[in-house]
């Protein structure tokens, strides 16, 4: 039934309205909550947090956006919820089942899968505990009028048996977006940002799932690993959940998906491109509803600059929306939190120039994380079939043990350390470089060999 609009309020301006509950806004609320500044967040959703159908995908959750949760104080709950995995396990086509591992790094760290919906629900109990904010739900933002900072939402009235709603309206001094891709706050100053890209791919993905086996164990092996089916153009990934069980994402192009229309398609569709996962999924029945569950989602980036207008902030996706091919995501939303509060300290506390401040200092970084994730993307779907990508991971593990203070693998300094994004692929950049002419020098030297080897006998 459509919300009925009943009546209009005003309530008193507040120092900094947060417009987000996910994953950033409480974090960015509550640290600026512990500077003693007095925040508001205003969440679209209900406390229970509906408003997603099925199951809500995993997270990828590493160095950066932990050392955000351990900023707030929640990373030893959190990490008791997660699932660790340590690497990719690529299962090699028509090969009869085979599979390669390949792990993050040499030291074999783990990234560690979260379910969104749970994390989001922790963060929020958290956020309740900080004296100097306040989580106002089911307020969802309409517009801001910017000559007056002032932000129109529309509330629905809880506790009724006629769905019903109101308009509220809020001055704030300082706003701050963290309210995803399709950000109202991002909306409101679209007109004013001096560069915005959005690239939308072909690609869309459909989330499935894999239970475990009768017996509680899991249906695959390397239940610690990031499974991934690299077809080229169509492309499957699984993500471990605790319990033995997987969330399954399928990439595929939008007309391949448009094509599938019945359940015997989709049955078609798994028994052609992925036979030895479709033994594994022990209700076939549950396979389609999971396919035709809800309209599959596209592949997007959003790139914007500057992240700041006036007393008006981007964080999160509302600023910088990444393929999630390098996991780095929410890690690189939660970082944003960490350096707008440096920047904060910086400024002593002035909001509008720590949000200055934090443009300089986060764009170039986040333009490259958006590339790297496309690149990634290619890399993934249809890189690691190559023996190439095998002979470079072999040589960069061993350069990186041979002279660990000149040569380090990229992964590892993108997902284990808090390195600037920019500066990690500057040093990939030569590193490659370094590698091509080693492969090159191997080779030329592995056929003078045989040329020697062969004049001995002939």
């Amino acid at each position: 039934m459509a919300a009925e609009l009943l009546k209009e309020e005003t309530r008193e301006e507040v120092p900094v309205a947060v417009i987000g509950g996910g994953i950033v806004g409480p974090v960015m609320a509550y640290i600026l909550g512990e500077h003693g500044i007095r925040v508001h967040l205003y969440e679209a959703r209900g406390k229970s947090l509906d408003g997603s159908q099925g199951r809500a995908i995993n997270l990828s959750l590493s160095s950066r956006g932990m050392d955000a949760l351990v900023r707030i104080g929640i990373s030893e709950e959190v990490l008791k919820e997660t699932t660790p995995f340590y690497g990719r396990c690529i299962h090699l086509p028509n090969s009869g089942g085979k599979t390669k591992l390949q792990y993050y790094s040499v030291k074999k760290e783990a990234v560690h899968s979260m379910n969104r919906r749970r994390l989001s629900e922790l963060l929020l109990k958290k956020l309740e505990e900080n004296p100097n904010v306040k989580i106002y739900y089911e307020h969802k933002l309409m517009n801001i009028e910017h000559q007056n900072n002032t932000l129109h939402f529309n509330v629905k009235r809880a506790g009724e048996e006629k769905e019903s709603s109101y308009k509220i309206s809020i001055k704030a001094k300082f706003i701050i977006g963290c309210d995803g891709f399709n950000s109202s706050v991002r909306k409101s100053v679209l007109g004013s940002i001096l560069h915005y890209q959005q690239d939308i791919l072909d690609e869309v993905y459909h989330e499935l799932y894999l239970p475990p086996t009768q017996n509680g164990e899991s249906a695959l092996q390397h239940s610690d690993m990031f499974h991934i089916w690299p077809l080229g153009e169509v492309m499957l990934v699984g993500v471990p959940n605790k319990g033995n069980s997987f969330n399954i994402i399928l990439f595929i192009p939008l007309s391949v998906s448009k094509s599938i229309k019945t359940p015997s398609d989709v049955l078609k569709f798994f028994k052609k491109y992925f036979p030895d996962l479709l033994e594994k999924i022990p209700n076939e029945n549950q396979l389609i509803k999971d396919f035709f569950r809800k309209t599959p989602s596209r592949l997007n980036t959003i790139k914007c600059y500057p992240y700041h207008y006036g007393n008006i902030l981007l964080l999160g996706d509302a600023a910088h929306s990444v393929l999630p091919f390098y996991g780095q995501g929410m890690n690189a939303g939660l970082e944003d939190c960490l350096i707008f509060e440096e920047c904060l300290q910086e400024k002593d506390g002035d909001l509008e120039t720590a949000a200055e401040l934090f443009t300089d200092r986060r764009w170039k970084d986040l333009h490259t994380l958006a590339d790297q994730s496309l690149h990634n993307f290619t890399t993934l779907r249809k890189g690691v079939n190559s023996n190439r990508f095998w002979i470079n991971i072999k040589l960069e593990s061993l350069l990186s043990v041979l002279l660990p203070n000149v040569f380090k693998q990229i992964y590892p300094m993108v997902v284990f350390s808090r390195g600037r994004y920019s500066e990690i692929h500057e040093r990939e950049k030569w590193q490659k470089k370094l590698v091509n002419m080693i492969a090159i020098i191997i080779i030329i030297m592995s056929m003078l060999i045989i040329s020697l080897i062969l004049s001995f006998v002939i």
